[in-house]
C-alpha cells in the first residue's frame, strides 16, 4: 500500500532554503534540516537557462532503496532553486519575461488587440519553467513515485507551482512566491479560476511583501495564498528574504499565521463566555422574578379565598378577593408567556407591566443572537483570512482587469 509523506511547513521550507546552496547539486547528498528530518539527494538538473533543482527522499527510505528492500520510492520532495541576482545564469531574466512581463511559458505571444494566440509555428518553448518540467518528468521515470511533493522560494516557488498545474500527482508548499498565472496556457488559466489547485498549492508570504504578495493582485493565486508572521516591520523587499521566514515556525512545524485562527477562536470562546453568560443571567433573572411574583400573588389568592365566607370573613366573596389583588396588581395577563418556566393556566396580575417586560426580555434574546451571530462571523473571517478567500482573489482581479 502506498503510503503519502507528511511533511511540515518548516521541512518545507528548510528544502526550498536549502536548495540555494550549490553543494546540494550531488546525488547521495545527505541533507539534515533544523527540526531533525534527515533527507538524501537522488537527482538534481542544472541546465543552462539557469534552473537547478534537487529530488530528494528521506534518509530512511534512500537507505531501503539501497539495500534492496524496496524497488520505488513511494514519494519524492523535488525543491526548486530561486532567484539569484548574480552571475549569467539566467534568474533575474526569467523573473522579467515570465512573470513580470506575463510572458508565455509554452510558446504563445499576445497580439496587439491583447488577446491569446498560438504561435503559427511550433516553436520548442525553452526556459527554466520547462526545465523544471523535464526534470520532474525525468524523476517520473526515473522512479515512478506515487506522489511528488514540491517546494520553492522566489523564483523556485513559482517553477513549483507550474509543476502543481502540470502534474496531477504533484502537490506543495511555498514561499513568496510570484504569481505566474499570465504566463500559463488559456486552458490552465481556466482551471486556476476553478480552483482545482486549492487543496494541492499553498504559497505563504509577507504582509506587504512587493514580490509574494502584491504579485498575486496580477491573477488568480494558483492555490491559496496565505500571511505569515514576519519580525520585519517595514513593507520593503527585506521581507521577501528567506531568513524573513526562518524563526516563524509552531512547535509542530507549521507556520505562524498572522491571523491565526485558533487564536481568534480562543479569544472569541471567551468573549462568548463573558457576554453571552451576562445576557443568559439576566434572562434567567427576570424569569425568576416573574415566577416568584406569580407564586406570591397566587398565594395570597389562594389564602384569602380560603378563608371568604368563613367567621369574620363571611361577607367576602371571592370576586373581593379578585377586586382586591388588582387594585394592588393593577397589570393583568393571560395565556402563555414564552419567557415563563411554565404556561399560566389562568389570569395572572403582576406589579409590573408585564407586556414592556416581555419586550425587554425579547430585545435581550435578540441581542444575544445578533452577538453570536456576529462572534461566529468574526472566526469565519479568521479562517478565510487563514486560508485565502479566493472570492475575494476574485473580486481584486476582476476590478484590476
Amino acid at each position: 500500500m502506498t503510503k503519502t509523506l507528511e511533511l511540515t511547513d518548516q521541512q518545507y521550507f528548510g528544502l526550498s532554503q536549502t536548495i540555494y546552496k550549490d553543494e546540494v547539486l550531488n546525488i547521495g547528498k545527505a541533507i539534515d534540516l533544523p527540526d531533525g528530518s534527515q533527507w538524501v539527494v537522488i537527482d538534481y538538473a542544472d541546465t543552462s537557462n539557469g534552473y537547478q533543482g534537487m529530488a530528494v527522499v528521506p534518509k530512511d527510505d534512500y537507505e531501503a532503496y539501497k539495500a534492496g528492500e524496496i524497488r520505488e520510492y513511494d514519494n519524492v520532495v523535488i525543491a526548486s532553486r530561486g532567484t539569484e541576482a548574480v552571475g549569467f545564469d539566467g534568474d533575474v531574466g526569467e523573473d522579467i519575461d515570465q512573470i513580470a512581463t506575463g510572458g508565455k511559458i509554452e510558446g504563445a505571444s499576445i497580439n496587439p488587440t491583447g488577446l491569446w494566440k498560438e504561435d503559427k509555428k511550433l516553436v520548442e518553448a525553452d526556459n527554466q519553467f520547462i526545465d523544471a518540467q523535464k526534470f520532474h518528468e525525468d524523476v517520473m521515470e526515473k522512479y515512478s513515485p506515487e506522489n511528488v511533493y514540491v517546494t520553492g522560494h522566489s523564483l523556485g516557488g513559482a517553477l513549483s507551482q507550474y509543476l502543481v498545474v502540470k502534474n496531477d500527482n504533484t502537490s506543495g508548499v511555498t514561499y513568496a512566491a510570484p504569481n505566474i498565472y499570465r504566463s500559463l496556457s488559456r486552458e490552465d488559466m481556466r482551471r486556476v479560476r476553478s480552483g482545482e489547485f486549492n487543496d494541492r498549492m499553498i504559497d505563504y508570504a509577507h504582509d506587504g511583501e512587493p514580490i509574494g504578495l502584491y504579485e498575486q493582485l496580477k491573477g488568480t493565486p494558483i492555490g491559496r495564498e496565505v500571511i505569515t508572521k514576519t519580525g520585519k516591520k517595514r513593507i520593503d523587499l527585506l521581507t521577501h528574504f528567506t531568513s524573513t521566514y526562518s524563526s516563524y515556525f509552531n512547535k509542530d512545524g507549521s507556520v505562524m499565521m498572522q491571523v491565526d485562527a485558533a487564536d481568534v477562536e480562543r479569544i472569541v470562546n471567551n468573549m462568548r463566555e463573558i457576554y453571552i453568560d451576562e445576557l443568559d443571567g439576566a434572562m434567567q433573572k427576570l424569569r425568576e422574578v416573574k415566577d416568584y411574583e406569580e407564586y406570591q400573588i397566587s398565594e395570597i389568592k389562594r389564602k384569602w379565598k380560603g378563608r371568604a365566607g368563613l367567621d369574620e370573613y363571611r361577607y367576602v366573596e371571592d370576586y373581593d378577593v379578585d377586586d382586591m389583588i388588582e387594585s394592588l396588581a393593577p397589570y393583568k395577563r393571560t395565556g402563555e408567556i414564552s419567557y415563563y418556566s411554565h404556561t399560566m393556566d389562568e389570569s395572572n396580575y403582576f406589579f409590573h407591566d408585564d407586556y414592556m417586560l416581555g419586550e425587554l426580555y425579547t430585545d435581550l434574546e435578540n441581542e444575544k443572537n445578533y452577538i453570536l451571530e456576529f462572534l461566529d462571523r468574526i472566526v469565519i473571517a479568521a479562517r478565510k483570512f487563514e486560508e485565502n478567500d479566493l472570492e475575494g482573489a476574485k473580486t481584486i482581479e476582476e476590478f484590476l482587469n
